[in-house]
């Protein structure tokens, strides 16, 4: 045999060998395509979730082969998916074909789809790559109440190349991102930090809402005192306020900040320096983290540190130094105040709440009376160490007032005659107070556009003679007379002939009888709210008169009636 049929047998041997090596490669091309037909891709599987678990709920659809459940060996847990190989192909299609929620496992829904795995990684490297270009795009993102837009990228949906749904399918895959979004809104704070863990698109969505939040509390939440798990402590703060709340405005940490230490505040600091609304009531605090905090968040306009028993004065120095800005300040139930540092208090306070402080002083009420000229509301109710120079400087440098509670003031009733100056008045708490007949004719002179006024349990001064004078306040349309053994029937229809009541509480009067109650049905046709409970002359004709006159009536505004025979002595 020469070289040039030497060489023809090689080339032909070659050829040979190309040819089976494609047939192999074929045939194992094949092999693969028909075994990646009968394997199926679990999706939303719980951590716990094991092979019999899902070989027992899968094995009504056909032979189950094979279970795989990936294991992340970083976070030390289960990934949250599977692949599961059937004997046939038919299996596989019927339980891509199933309806959503049809199988559950421990509680989570399973999701079923073909198992591909070229396609499947390519999907996740698109969805991937849209959802970081959906972050590079919302690089400015800031809150509506300056006034300025939040940016949010387009997202064109998966489907078909049309990107329409085809009747009677319902993917949530294929929703839009704006769509998404506004879902991922609606959820509470445990439902949407859960939904990251479902896939890397909705992982990236859950975080820009994140981005767009403008207030975060925790009263839709319920923890437990007994197990620590469940708790919001200061690692799961800081993981929440990591995820990043530039547009952050209101934070309300008074529902579960009993497991926070009194340094939590610092964290806050950190990721909330644009906070406008902060509350704190019942929680653990030192002086350094309040101080931190206030140099940080000083744009503070509301600040609510109500029952926090370690607060004292410099707690509030510290506060009222840093955030000049604040206009609603409450500090109620807090003993250890006495207003020595209100002389950092700054001018654009309009409403101050210091119900319960026990020792609040008139020294305090002055500094607020000085720094605070425009100030509208203030709230004293249960301030037992205030005397007759307390109300005198309200009277006297708190023009503008308009709301104003003394309830359980233990001055006497000749320091209240003041009150009658205070021309803007239109709410004032006098219950449990020395009030006489002179006070109210006072009010009735002075206060013209008093609204709403509650003289409870004033009993040692008033008479009957003395509550007529109320007749006369033509814009009154909340009292409350309970616990008053001088409210009549002839007291009641005065006041009712008026027409502008629309609350009435006459609570424990034993005088009081149908008739003057009746009054009150028939001439305030804006009545909304009736409590004549621990009444015992009032019978069912009350009620009777109260139904017909709603029918009557052209407004659809309910009306409650609050009727029985006890009542608690105060």
């Amino acid at each position: 045999m020469n070289d040039s049929q030497m060489a023809a047998v090689s080339e032909a041997d070659h050829v040979t060998g190309d040819l089976s090596q494609t047939e192999d490669l074929q045939h194992r091309q094949r092999d693969k395509t028909l075994l990646q037909a009968k394997r199926v891709f679990v999706r939303n599987l719980a951590y716990r979730t094991t092979k019999s678990d899902l070989k027992k709920e899968l094995s009504k659809y056909g032979k189950v082969t094979e279970i795989v459940i990936p294991y992340d060996k970083v976070k030390n847990r289960y990934k949250g998916n599977a692949f599961v190989q059937f004997v046939d192909a038919d299996s596989v299609n019927a339980l891509v074909n199933l309806p959503s929620g049809t199988i559950s496992v421990h509680g989570r829904v399973l999701y079923f789809e073909q198992a591909t795995m070229a396609k499947t990684y390519k999907d996740m490297k698109d969805m991937k790559e849209r959802c970081y270009k959906e972050f590079q795009m919302c690089e400015t993102v800031k809150g509506s109440d300056t006034g300025e837009e939040i940016t949010i990228s387009h997202y064109s949906p998966v489907g078909d190349a049309t990107g329409a749904l085809q009747m009677g399918e319902c993917h949530i895959e294929r929703l839009p991102t704006e769509v998404m979004l506004k879902v991922l809104q609606n959820l509470d704070i445990k439902e949407r930090v859960k939904v990251e863990r479902v896939c890397r698109r909705w992982c990236c969505l859950s975080r820009l809402t994140w981005l767009t939040l403008l207030a975060l509390d925790f009263s839709s939440m319920s923890f437990s005192l007994d197990d620590r798990r469940s708790q919001l402590t200061d690692s799961i703060l800081r993981q929440l306020l990591a995820r990043g709340c530039p547009a952050l405005r209101r934070l309300d940490l008074s529902t579960a900040g009993y497991a926070l230490s009194p340094r939590a505040l610092e964290i806050v600091a950190v990721y909330c320096k644009n906070l406008v609304e902060i509350n704190v009531s019942r929680m653990r605090l030192c002086q350094s983290s309040v101080q931190v905090f206030s140099k940080a968040c000083s744009g503070l306009q509301v600040v609510r540190m109500n029952s926090c028993y370690d607060v004292t004065d410099k707690f509030v120095w510290s506060i009222l130094k840093n955030c000049k800005g604040i206009t609603h300040l409450d500090l109620s139930a807090n003993n250890r105040i006495t207003g020595k540092s209100f002389f950092q208090m700054g001018p654009k306070l309009t409403c101050a709440v210091l119900n319960g402080c026990s020792k609040l002083t008139a020294a305090g009420v002055q500094l607020i009376a000085d720094r605070s000229p425009l100030l509208k509301e203030i709230f004293l109710n249960g301030c037992s160490s205030l005397n007759d120079r307390s109300i005198y400087i309200i009277v006297n440098s708190l023009q503008c007032l308009q709301t104003l509670c003394l309830s359980s003031y233990r001055g006497e009733g000749m320091d209240l005659l003041g009150l009658g100056q205070l021309k803007q008045l239109r709410h004032l708490d006098l219950s449990h107070t020395d009030a006489d007949d002179d006070v109210l004719a006072c009010l009735a002179d002075g206060c013209k556009q008093l609204q709403h006024l509650d003289i409870s349990a004033c009993e040692r001064g008033l008479t009957e003679h003395g509550l007529s004078h109320l007749s006369r306040l033509a814009h009154l349309s909340t009292v409350s007379l309970s616990y008053l053994s001088s409210v009549t029937d002839d007291v009641v229809a005065s006041l009712a002939y008026q027409g502008h009541l629309r609350v009435v509480e006459l609570r424990g009067c034993p005088a009081l009888t149908n008739k003057g109650v009746l009054a009150v049905v028939e001439h305030c046709s804006r009545l909304q709210s009736l409590d004549v409970s621990g009444n015992l002359e009032i019978s069912n004709i009350v009620l009777h008169s109260l139904i017909r006159s709603s029918w009557q009536r052209e407004s659809v505004n309910k009306v409650v009636l609050i009727a029985g025979r006890r009542f608690s002595n105060y």
